[in-house]
């Protein structure tokens, strides 16, 4: 079954910065600005995990 963060793609730049899409995903906790129980695909600036972008659609995310 495909999931919608399977359709996101590769990269998304936000604020100037290049993120790319890794493969994990994560379920929403309790208190998450989207609520609990939301899919999201997790994205890293150039690469790294220093910095984390959090996707749930291409247009829709929080920097962590």
């Amino acid at each position: 079954m495909t999931s919608a963060t399977d359709t996101l793609p590769d990269m998304i730049e936000v604020n100037g910065e290049r993120f790319f899409k890794t493969r994990l995903t994560n379920i929403a906790m309790k208190g998450h600005v989207w609520g609990e129980g939301v899919e999201m695909r997790e994205y890293w600036r150039d690469g790294k995990d220093d910095c984390r972008l959090q996707v749930r659609t291409e247009n829709d995310y929080v920097l962590d």
